[in-house]
Parts: C-alpha cells; structure tokens; sequence
C-alpha cells in the first residue's frame, strides 16, 4: 500500500496539468459531450443549485471533472480502489482552491460528495472495467453539471 502512495504526488501534479492545459491546445475532452442519465440529472441538481450562485468558477471546475475522468480512465497503475479515486479527487481540488483556481464554495464539496456516493456508492471497492467506467461516468456527469 505505502508504495503506491508515494506516486499519489504525481498523479495529483498530473491531473493538475491536465486540467491546466485542456484549455491551452483547444483539446475538446469526450467529457464535454457526455450526456447523464435520467437519475444522475436529478442527483447533480444539488450541484448546480450550489453553483448558481458561483457562475465564474463553472469553467474551472468543468475542466477539473474533465481531467479527472481522463486521468481515471487513461490509469491502469496507480489507482486501484473508489478510495484512491475519491482521495485524489479530494486532494486536486484542495490544491485548487491553495493556489486560487477554484474558490472555496459553501456546500460544493457535500453536494459532490453526496452525488458520488449515489452514483458509484460509498464503499470502497477495487476499481474493475466496469467499475472504472462508471467513476469515469459520474465525473463526465459532473463536468456536465458544471459548464454553463
């Protein structure tokens, strides 16, 4: 277990520069034309209520959620189980707000967390294909949920 953590510094650094350079080469992430199911639309409704009120953090946050399910769907080494997952999601978006890309946003992080208990469940569980997929989906749906 403690040699895997010493790459979860990377991988934050990756995700990190993935969402920062998105926006740099124009890169059109599949995220951007996913569309949520039925029941995800009506569990991110507490996400974009959140939101409303923080219009300008939308892009930035929309580019995170893009750059996590690439990172989590393109691994196959380093993130094994829901909780690495939910770990490093926790952690890039703390190191966004240190360095001031997102703002601190009352209540986001309860609605999020709260959406990705009901999609992919509270339990932590190997992340298999079928697994991994359905992570990959919920944060496509929450990129969904974020852009304007």
């Amino acid at each position: 277990m403690t040699k895997n953590l010493r790459f979860l510094p990377l991988l934050l650094l990756a995700a990190y520069l993935v969402v920062k350079l998105f926006p740099l080469f124009n890169i059109t992430p599949d995220a951007g034309t996913y569309v949520p199911t039925p029941q995800q639309k009506a569990q991110l409704q507490e996400v974009k209520s959140v939101l409303a009120a923080y219009p300008d953090a939308s892009e930035d946050l929309s580019n995170m959620f893009s750059g996590l399910a690439l990172v989590v769907n393109s691994d196959s080494g380093i993130l094994k189980t829901t909780g690495d997952v939910r770990r490093t999601h926790q952690n890039a978006g703390a190191l966004a707000i240190q360095v001031s890309e997102i703002p601190r946003i009352p209540g986001y992080a309860e609605a999020v967390d709260s959406f990705l208990n009901a999609d992919i469940g509270a339990d932590n569980v190997p992340l298999d294909a079928v697994k991994r997929k359905q992570v990959v989906d919920a944060f496509k749906a929450l990129n969904w949920a974020t852009q304007k």
